[in-house]
């Protein structure tokens, strides 16, 4: 059976439209639910290495566009592809000079940068990527966003979406109607990812662990042997030659514990500088005064230390992906 049977069926097929219907641009791409594109060779052969290889091969075929004149004799070279109008209608307004289409799904996303991916268009697929990365639905969905882009096979965008995942709590009731678009393998995968993550991060929260902080002269965390009425500790961090005393106050110690209890559910930066772990230490009614001064001031400092350095552990674990 011809492989073009259905893609080369003239009667079923229909145009697009602007911007996409200029009768002299000399290439027509039929989508595979028999829309007619048509484009400029010369834009696309410069778009993508693979559309320049297949006009070097010639046509598919070459079709009489009755419909466009009524004589029979303007010839159209067809080349037929696999994608569908909507997503062959977003991936050339990508290389046009237009502005870039809009993405309302996670689907369309998924399918315009894996076509973008096929075909070697490189802008294309940094735009279509990066408006994934930034779109708001990955921020509500990460799970879903994180299947669809597994069963499209898109390893960057998958990543991206895992790490968006450690965002929220991962739990069956709260993935919800995320669910049905990761199939078992990738939800696994995502599983053990998020509990890495979160095993990596809480050990930054432990006293064994406080290497990390680092004696940095002049910080408002530094925190000095001062005498003032609020209660602090004493650690010792690093080792031999670089071992110093640090005395935290009693409302950083607190921080710490809110952020450990808050981190187990979810292990990423923003946790540590949202206001209901911070709040808790600016409204410490036994904060001295010498202290009530620049504890706003100090908390923010290092609160975006602390989350500079989770999103640093995190960097640091990669998620084995199902595909």
């Amino acid at each position: 059976m011809n492989r073009y049977a259905n893609i080369f069926q003239k009667d079923a097929t229909k145009y697009y439209g602007a911007p996409f219907d200029d009768a002299g641009a000399g290439i027509t791409l039929r989508s595979s639910d028999l829309v007619n594109f048509r484009v400029y060779k010369v834009i696309l052969a410069k778009a993508s290495p693979v559309f320049k290889d297949m006009f070097s091969q010639g046509p598919a075929m070459r079709e009489a566009d009755e419909k466009e004149t009524g004589t029979g004799h303007d010839q159209s070279t067809v080349f037929p592809v696999p994608e569908d109008s909507h997503t062959l209608a977003a991936l050339l307004t990508l290389c046009y000079p237009l502005d870039p289409p809009i993405l309302s799904t996670l689907e369309e996303m998924a399918s315009v940068i894996a076509a973008a991916k096929k075909y070697g268009m490189d802008p294309a697929y940094k735009l279509a990527t990066r408006t994934f990365a930034e779109s708001q639905l990955l921020r509500e969905r990460p799970r879903m966003a994180y299947g669809i882009m597994c069963r499209y096979r898109l390893e960057h965008e998958a990543r991206v979406a895992a790490r968006a995942c450690l965002q929220k709590p991962l739990e069956l009731d709260a993935l919800d109607e995320e669910l049905p678009f990761i199939d078992g393998r990738a939800l696994r995968e995502l599983w053990r990812y998020h509990r890495q993550c979160t095993a990596a991060v809480v050990a930054l929260t432990q006293p064994e662990n406080f290497g990390w902080i680092t004696r940095r002269p002049g910080e408002l965390w530094e925190f000095p042997q001062d005498v003032c009425r609020c209660g602090r500790l004493k650690y010792t961090i690093g080792e031999n030659q670089a071992r110093w005393c640090w005395w935290p106050k009693h409302w950083w110690n607190e921080y710490m514990q809110r952020a450990n209890v808050a981190l187990k559910d979810v292990p990423c930066g923003d946790t540590v500088t949202a206001r209901d772990i911070l709040r808790p230490s600016f409204q410490d009614s036994e904060v001295c005064d010498k202290c009530k001064g620049n504890l706003v001031d100090c908390m923010l400092e290092f609160s975006q230390y602390f989350a500079d350095t989770i999103e640093a552990e995190i960097s640091k674990i990669a998620i084995e992906l199902p595909f």
